[in-house]
């Protein structure tokens, strides 16, 4: 979406519509792009301080919890509106399009994988393969 908004303004530019929309679509792609590399960075940062990287996923019928060796999240199923799932990984979101959490699918296997996706639908949630 960023390189469609980016390639829009230049596009723009390059055929001499030199507009404010163009130079807008052009400084709003950067910006986007700025914030996402702060947030790259700032997670790879917290994960290298982490003293122990296992994380435990723990699925229940009321809800998942995720431990690390510094903090544990515990939410409802309800809480999760929105589940995209790939062949490695699971992307649980929660509030919006913006945040979400990563699970590894190999290791849940592909019974506790459909089970998530279950619970998920049953309440209320959005599986997206």
């Amino acid at each position: 979406m960023v390189f469609i908004l980016l390639a829009i303004g230049i596009i723009g530019i390059s055929a001499g519509n030199g507009g404010w929309m163009c130079w807008f679509l052009i400084w709003l792609s950067i910006i986007y792009l700025l914030m996402w590399i702060r947030y790259y960075y700032s997670v790879t940062k917290i994960y290298k301080k982490m003293s122990d990287k296992r994380i435990t996923v723990s699925v229940g019928a009321d809800n998942i919890t995720i431990r690390t060796s510094e903090h544990l999240s515990v939410m409802k199923w309800s809480l999760i509106k929105k589940v995209w799932s790939f062949p490695d990984v699971l992307l649980l979101f929660t509030y919006g399009h913006w945040n979400y959490v990563v699970i590894p699918v190999v290791p849940l296997g592909e019974e506790l994988k459909k089970y998530v996706e279950d619970r998920v639908r049953e309440h209320g949630g959005k599986v997206c393969s």
